[in-house]
């Protein structure tokens, strides 16, 4: 089993794997002229290849989690939900793996106890509790996602606390990984 971590924003991604050791790769999309709904497109078509690319190999047992769209970021929440949307059908509906959405409040939480966390508090226990370090907050956000995927199926490997979160973000009656499935006709994208 492959736990993997998606931290997705309106112009790049880091998806980060954990299954003993971890990898993350972190991928900004190429520059797209004007910033019209079509390059906005453009952009998410390049974050899709980039995604799919990275989950290649996802088996039916792996787990992902995809961190959900903020919508009070500052107004960027209208375009980035528009691009997650885009970038999210395309990939999604041809992984084999469970995979979850994630509300910021609850990546914070496992991480640091705290729902309101700053971006250097996180850091900061990510790398006590892993020794995890990493060049951008996406990084972060995507080895923190990855953990928690990890938590639904390893969960004595973690705290009570972090145990807790998962449960309110992923499981149904705290025993069963709630699958999130769904169907998306091509003509849709």
């Amino acid at each position: 089993m492959i736990a993997y971590g998606i931290d997705l924003s309106a112009a790049k991604v880091a998806v980060a794997q954990v299954n003993g050791g971890f990898r993350v790769r972190h991928v900004e999309a190429g520059p797209v002229k004007g910033e019209d709904h079509e390059a906005r497109i453009a952009r998410a078509a390049q974050l899709a290849g980039t995604v799919k690319e990275l989950l290649a190999g996802v088996d039916a047992e792996d787990v992902i989690a995809i961190e959900s769209p903020s919508v009070a970021g500052r107004g960027q929440g209208h375009a980035t939900g528009e691009v997650f949307g885009l970038v999210l059908r395309v990939v999604i509906s041809e992984a084999a793996g469970q995979w979850f959405l994630v509300n910021p409040m609850h990546l914070k939480m496992f991480a640091t106890g705290k729902g309101r966390a700053e971006k250097d508090e996180i850091r900061l226990a990510v790398f006590k509790r892993w020794g995890f370090e990493a060049e951008t907050n996406d990084e972060i956000d995507a080895f923190v996602l990855a953990q928690m995927a990890r938590c639904t199926v390893e969960p004595d490997c973690y705290t009570a606390q972090q145990r807790e979160v998962v449960g309110r973000c992923f499981l149904t009656g705290g025993k069963k990984p709630r699958r999130k499935n769904l169907q998306f006709d091509r003509a849709t994208l």
